[in-house]
């Protein structure tokens, strides 16, 4: 074995950004700063000759759920083990943290070396893209209003029912960096909230977790007035709903992933309620 696994530091987010380009992946520096941020000791790089030739990120949810992303690897230098050796480093660090419950978001490409590992399903889902002419702008809704402080222990209570635990600082730092962050209040009762920010080649939408009706009308004002950017959009299968209103918006499907989990699954996620996963590196 010619190469070194080491943690990832600030250093590397210039040349592993490029290999991002390269790979034509959707994430930003800021996406790679979040990622680091919230779990520098569990984010690690594949290097050989000083070079960085892969990464494999991982982001703590408490000691309850873990989850693993950015798993990326030089197309030189693929099928050398270098993709093994980081997500074994990566899940050797979380077992020792004693995480109980480690998931990710896999690829057509990654799900086999996951399997080897010992990831099995738990759902299925899509990303959906869109290219097309400018969205209509929608309506002002009086049930829907700009994300404040006020809102963040609601919005914590909902997305932990649907993820299976609470996310908050990878939350209020997705809203922070967002180009638009809104909740749905109906009632007096926050009943949804979702985001819309910038990714390297389209706009990303989510996280967007709601009901039925909360779950709808939240996309379609956040996509509102979007402009020409492509957009991309990460459904669950199980959600009918989201996948219909994404057909019926003009998106068309791109890419299946599969979200896996190791050996066993203590924290099981509620895919009906998930209208836009938050990014398949952090859930």
């Amino acid at each position: 074995m010619n190469f070194i696994i080491r943690c990832l530091c600030p250093d590397d987010l210039v040349p592993v950004d490029r290999l991002r380009a390269e790979l034509g992946w959707n994430d930003t520096i800021a996406d790679w700063e979040r990622l680091l941020s919230l779990s520098p000791e569990g984010c690690f790089a594949a290097e050989q000759n000083g070079q960085v030739v892969g990464t494999c990120t991982s982001v703590c949810y408490g000691n309850a759920l873990a989850w693993v992303g950015m798993m990326m690897v030089h197309p030189a230098h693929r099928r050398k083990g270098i993709g093994s050796a980081l997500l074994r480093c990566c899940v050797d660090h979380l077992r020792q943290r004693g995480v109980r419950s480690i998931k990710l978001d896999a690829t057509p490409m990654g799900q086999p070396l996951y399997a080897r590992i010992g990831f099995v399903p738990e759902w299925t889902l899509a990303r959906w893209e869109y290219r097309g002419s400018p969205m209509a702008v929608q309506p002002a809704s009086e049930c829907i209003q700009p994300l404040a402080g006020k809102h963040w222990p609601a919005i914590l209570a909902l997305d932990a029912q649907a993820l299976g635990v609470p996310r908050g600082r990878l939350l209020r730092s997705l809203a922070a960096a967002s180009r638009r962050a809104l909740v749905y209040e109906r009632g007096g009762s926050i009943l949804g909230f979702g985001m819309l920010r910038d990714g390297a080649l389209a706009s990303c939408l989510g996280p967007v977790v709601a009901g039925f009706q909360a779950g709808e009308r939240l996309a379609r004002c956040l996509l509102s007035g979007q402009g020409d950017r492509p957009v991309f959009w990460d459904i669950p299968d199980r959600n009918e709903g989201a996948s219909l209103l994404a057909r019926q918006l003009g998106f068309a499907f791109l890419t299946p992933l599969t979200r896996m989990y190791l050996d066993t699954n203590p924290v099981p996620s509620d895919p009906s309620r998930i209208w836009a996963i938050a990014d398949p590196a952090a859930g």
